[in-house]
């Protein structure tokens, strides 16, 4: 079994090369695209790639951030993996808490995907003080909410099907009964944070990507259940009040996700990939009439 983790990212200079080391550590390969940054990330790609050979650098793509953006990575470098072997949509800011290799290693042979339990860091008072005071340093960040789950891992199968227009194959049916754990950092500093908010804001008010991220403040405050701070700064860096959040060392998922993922038949699941491949490809045809 080899794992392959397929990373797109755009300026994560100040986290990206800690992500793919810690990722060299279950991954057979990391590969990753870069979208433009202009924040030294592409330098320290080309760093990291010359110093380690699990580390492979698909190159740059300068057009627009497409959530089907890993399938090129897929089609590109399929010839290297077999059926059996498993491909990770691995994000520029985010940890394994569970050891990956270790937990696909113990799944039954008809699991076909796994979706995250995604513990979510999100800025505090405290870590606005603490970065002032000493610097930043998200690995000192110690309030979260697990409040997300997607699929981040699919089985490679011989019917394995990846459309260019989708964001995971067509047909997975068959998902893992426990969830794998991880660290999202998305919201580190308050600088981050602003340039994060308007780097989202290029994909244009049509878009359907990043619409969490989209917004007036109060609207994302809202959108998550979250108390505005008073401070106008405070809020435009989306700082959160730490009594909104938690910050066992437990983390356990299950309080947000107590049950197993539910599986799907093979025809549900390959009917609903259909349906999912044929909007994806409608929508840019729509927009282009609609303009």
């Amino acid at each position: 079994m080899r794992i392959f983790a397929a990373m797109t990212v755009k300026d994560e200079a100040d986290i990206v090369a800690d992500v793919i080391t810690a990722a060299t550590a279950w991954a057979d390969l990391v590969i990753v695209m870069d979208n433009g940054s202009t924040d030294g990330t592409w330098e320290i790609l080309e760093r990291l790639a010359a110093d380690d050979d699990k580390v492979v650098l698909w190159g740059r793509f300068l057009g627009r951030f497409r959530d089907s953006l890993r399938q090129q990575i897929f089609a590109d470098f399929r010839h290297l993996s077999e059926p059996g072997d498993w491909w990770c949509r691995l994000d520029a800011d985010e940890f394994y808490l569970d050891d990956p290799r270790e937990f696909l290693q113990a799944l039954p042979a008809r699991t076909d995907h796994v979706l995250s339990a995604s513990f979510q860091f999100f800025l505090t008072e405290e870590d606005v003080a603490r970065e002032q005071a000493t610097g930043p340093d998200y690995s000192a960040m110690s309030w979260y909410l697990c409040n997300h789950s997607e699929i981040r891992f699919m089985r490679h199968l011989a019917r394995t099907v990846w459309p260019p227009s989708a964001v995971w194959p067509i047909g997975l049916a068959h998902p893992a009964s426990t969830r794998i754990r991880l660290k999202h950092y998305q919201y580190r500093t308050a600088q981050q944070v602003e340039g994060r908010i308007a780097l989202r804001a290029e994909s244009g008010p049509g878009s359907t990507l990043f619409v969490h991220e989209k917004g007036s403040a109060e609207q994302w405050y809202q959108s998550r259940g979250f108390t505005p701070p008073d401070d106008p700064a405070l809020r435009a860096s989306r700082v959160v009040l730490t009594r909104e959040l938690e910050s066992s060392t437990e983390f356990d998922p299950t309080r947000t996700f107590p049950d197993p993922p539910a599986g799907r038949s093979p025809q549900r699941a390959l009917a609903d990939g259909v349906v999912r491949l044929a909007d994806a490809m409608a929508a840019p045809i729509l927009r282009r009439l609609a303009g």
